[in-house]
């Protein structure tokens, strides 16, 4: 699929316009902790006056926000939870993602795949070797440590030639578990004191247990690789 150099402009003029709008306009303060606390009954009120608008609105810039690589996931999908309740909290917070991991996997494969190929790190290189080791599943170790962000998953998933139907159950199963932590602590929102309080030893336990079990048919397999007889 080739894209024209003109479209490639266009897009990212578009990608960098909205970081430039989003610091610019300080909406980064807006998803600090006392901030969202600030403004608590505020959106609460706008949500119960509007609330497909609002739903539109929180998944289009949650979306945007992804697709852009900016550090807000956490806070969204924190205010998902409390603005729309855990069931629909992790429902709108899942399709955010699932739409960002899209757009971004999709512009990195076909729009930006010359340049991506063409782009190493050393710490990419290491993630790239991982992804050919163990497949999917180290993609879900990624996303279930929880401090890799999406789009740098996006970028070895697009490198490693991981087929869009792997990104698409990866991002679902992936971002389940912090999705659904965040909008857990969202309906204690008031509480709050710092978003470390999301991360107590048990949830930061269970985290390791899912990554655990995401990397265990590699160990299995590398037992019975032990004890095969040639």
């Amino acid at each position: 699929m080739k894209i024209s150099l003109k479209k490639i402009v266009i897009l990212c003029a578009l990608v960098v316009a909205f970081i430039s709008l989003f610091y610019y306009f300080r909406l980064n303060e807006y998803f600090e902790l006392k901030q969202l606390q600030a403004h608590n009954q505020i959106l609460s009120g706008f949500v119960q006056r509007h609330y497909f608008f609002s739903v539109l609105v929180y998944i289009s810039l949650f979306t945007m926000a992804l697709t852009c690589a900016l550090p807000v996931v956490m806070p969204f999908a924190l205010l998902g939870g409390f603005l729309y309740g855990i069931f629909f909290g992790v429902i709108y917070a899942g399709m955010s993602c699932l739409l960002g991991s899209i757009i971004s996997f999709l512009a990195l494969r076909y729009v930006f795949g010359s340049f991506v190929k063409e782009w190493h790190s050393a710490q990419v290189d290491k993630f790239l070797v991982r992804i050919h080791k163990y497949g999917p599943g180290y993609l879900l170790v990624l996303h279930f440590l929880s401090v890799i962000p999406l789009f740098l998953i996006n970028l070895v998933a697009a490198m490693a030639n991981i087929s869009f139907k792997t990104v698409l159950w990866v991002t679902i199963v992936g971002t389940f578990p912090l999705n659904f932590l965040c909008a857990l602590a969202g309906r204690q929102l008031s509480l709050m004191k710092s978003y470390k309080d999301i991360f107590s030893p048990t949830i930061i336990g269970l985290l390791a247990i899912l990554a655990l079990i995401s990397v265990a048919p590699f160990f299995i397999q590398k037992i019975k690789g032990l004890f095969r007889v040639p």
